[in-house]
């Protein structure tokens, strides 16, 4: 009987040495990696920092991946919540009336304001007691002041603070209907999820927003992303339309010509537009997301060291440093307070905040005389020639 064949084992061919030159770069290199951070590294933006973060502890699926995300870090985001300003100068250009100080509302009116702002203002005064303890330049500004308060209310209801809102809810392609609750039943799920995980949860709603919104730089035509810009405007243009054809705004802003009344509705709609990619971003992040109003059922008061509050600055004057305020009751507020929370395995849980709460606090401060004589004068006269 044939005796099977002696398995041999190869030896591997001995690992050959790197040239001398080859050599003294990697040592080159290892002794540049053990140096300490240089001055530009130590000043180096917060931004370059997290993005480091994420790539090293692989928080994020990728660097490739998220080049098409580019402003999903603190800064950035940030930076998208400009669109308030976008806001404001809507609301100075079609709020400018004759009666600024909205004198011509009839007591009614103005608690039907008040009341349609639950939620963003107390409610436990009314109208003129409001006005007595705010800064008196807001009742030279009152129509436009409440104007941006009311867009604001209505763009963050419906856009901003639920990240779901423009999902269809379909069964298949062939259905013509939509599933109006499927938004809020994605939320209701979402939260769920948030109750046993919320790391998990913040990855899978990040997720779920970018696929749902895939640019066209990572795919040359992103069809379900095309069809959800498209059903946000749809959806947009109609909030835009509702809004400007509601009261108490309708008895705010200024009366205007057929012909411009489609200018207004496309600023509007602009801003809608801004604020929902504003929000695409934000949710598209992976990290926690935490949107905070101000509760009005309590009595809040202003801290000026803090980061979640910020006074509106043409309501109130408050040079750096300055306390004159703290401690204060919050009466409004135009905006939530959001933030990002992140943490990596190495470093303690931190918290960004994106759009501080924009409030208007107790603060009877009086108008500058002269600025006060010069805005009567010009009230009346408007008055006159109308």
């Amino acid at each position: 009987m044939a005796r099977p064949k002696k398995q041999t084992t190869k030896k591997r061919p001995a690992k050959e040495a790197a040239p001398p030159r080859a050599r003294q770069k990697r040592a080159k290199k290892g002794e540049e990696e053990q140096k300490s951070p240089s001055e530009d590294e130590k000043t180096s933006p917060q931004t370059e920092t997290y993005l480091e973060k994420c790539i090293q502890q692989r928080k994020v699926d990728s660097l490739v991946y998220n080049v098409h995300w580019p402003h999903t870090d603190p800064v950035e985001l940030k930076k998208n919540f400009a669109f308030l300003d976008v806001v404001h100068s809507w609301a100075g250009e079609y709020a400018d009336r004759p009666d600024p100080n909205l004198d011509d509302l009839t007591e009614s009116q103005k608690q039907t304001l008040l009341k349609s702002l639950h939620g963003n203002c107390i409610q436990d005064w009314d109208w003129n007691t409001l006005m007595g303890h705010v800064p008196e330049r807001i009742s030279y500004m009152a129509a436009t002041f409440f104007t941006e308060m009311i867009v604001l209310k209505d763009i963050f209801s419906k856009c901003v603070i639920h990240p779901f809102w423009y999902f269809d809810g379909k069964t298949g392609p062939e259905d013509a209907k939509k599933n109006d609750f499927f938004p809020a039943e994605l939320n209701h799920l979402y939260e769920m999820f948030l109750s046993d995980d919320r790391d998990a949860a913040s990855a899978w709603r990040a997720d779920t927003i970018r696929l749902a919104n895939i640019p066209r730089e990572k795919t040359p035509a992103p069809v379900f992303g095309s069809y959800n810009k498209d059903r946000r405007d749809d959806l947009m243009s109609q909030f835009a339309s509702d809004l400007l054809a509601s009261e108490p705004l309708k008895w705010i802003l200024r009366e205007l010509p057929a012909e411009e009344e489609k200018g207004r509705h496309e600023g509007l709609l602009y801003c809608y537009r801004e604020a929902a990619e504003a929000a695409v971003a934000l949710f598209a992040n992976q990290h926690q997301v935490g949107i905070d109003w101000i509760n009005f059922e309590e009595s809040n008061t202003f801290d000026s060291d803090s980061q979640t509050t910020k006074v509106v600055p043409d309501c109130h004057v408050l040079e750096p440093g300055d306390k004159k305020l703290d401690g204060k009751r919050i009466l409004m507020a135009f905006t939530p307070n959001i933030t990002i929370s992140y943490n990596f395995d190495d470093d303690a849980p931190q918290q960004a905040t994106v759009c501080s709460a924009h409030v208007v606090v107790d603060d009877n401060e009086p108008m500058d005389p002269e600025k006060k004589t010069v805005m009567d004068a010009s009230i009346v006269k408007v008055k006159e020639e109308k």
